[in-house]
């Protein structure tokens, strides 16, 4: 994750998934919430295109801003402020958008650069949001390919593993930028069944046209994930479709 994304469209949708799902949009009594812990997958120093992040016309235009504003005010209102001054994560911590206080957690060390050094990163994120319900992993990329050239902006599958098979209820949700094609998007599938192996519940994805996102709910979780989800996908009928991994 970088700061030049933060506020982009895929950033909307990505918040607006968490917020229904932890309970804060729609907004439920706190005893009904879930409270949050995001794995910033930061990328230091990582470069991209000229054109990567500045898909943030769905702010200001004319016709669409009024739809998306009316997905999640609280949200539109947020990352249009935040896009309009100071588009970097802290903001979006110190927005509280994603809760207030102990509802969320933001580990926001750096994807260390050299691999050795990369477990006890991931362990050291496990530790620090083991006492949250819900755990979103929020890499660059998604789940690394053979033919990524830099580590830090993918998933490990053995993270994945490590993370499902701990003794802890917790949801798991992953972000995927989603393939172009039907072929690719299946093989990108078939890594994270293999990712996921051994995982009791029943996974699901959510997708857009570029972006998807891994839902493994927890067992005491799966009918309020399975509700939100619900009406979730109802409100945000074209953005989001729902389907079983």
């Amino acid at each position: 994750m970088q700061d030049r994304f933060v506020g982009d469209i895929g950033d909307f949708g990505k918040y607006g998934l968490l917020r229904a799902l932890t309970g804060l949009w729609p907004l439920l009594p706190p005893k009904d919430r879930l409270s949050l812990g995001v794995v910033w997958y930061r990328n230091e120093g990582a470069k991209g295109g000229p054109n990567e992040g500045q898909n943030v016309g769905y702010l200001f235009d004319p016709q669409s801003a009024p739809l998306f504003n009316d997905l999640d005010p609280d949200l539109f209102s947020c990352l249009k402020d935040i896009v309009c001054n100071k588009r970097n994560l802290e903001e979006i911590e110190a927005s509280n958008i994603l809760g207030k206080g102990d509802e969320a957690f933001f580990y926001k060390i750096c994807v260390p650069k050299e691999q050795d050094e990369r477990e006890e990163w991931f362990n050291n994120a496990l530790e620090h949001t083991k006492s949250k319900d819900v755990v979103f992993l929020d890499p660059d990329t998604g789940i690394i390919p053979q033919s990524a050239k830099d580590h830090r902006k993918h998933i490990y599958p053995s993270e994945v593993k490590k993370i499902i098979s701990a003794t802890r209820c917790q949801t798991v949700i992953a972000y995927q930028h989603y393939a172009r094609t039907p072929k690719d998007r299946e093989m990108q599938m078939q890594q994270w069944r293999a990712a996921i192996q051994g995982f009791l519940g029943h996974p699901m994805v959510l997708s857009t046209s570029q972006r998807a996102f891994i839902i493994l709910p927890a067992s005491d979780h799966v009918e309020r994930i399975d509700d939100r989800l619900r009406e979730l996908t109802r409100r945000w009928s074209k953005y989001f479709i729902q389907f079983a991994l």
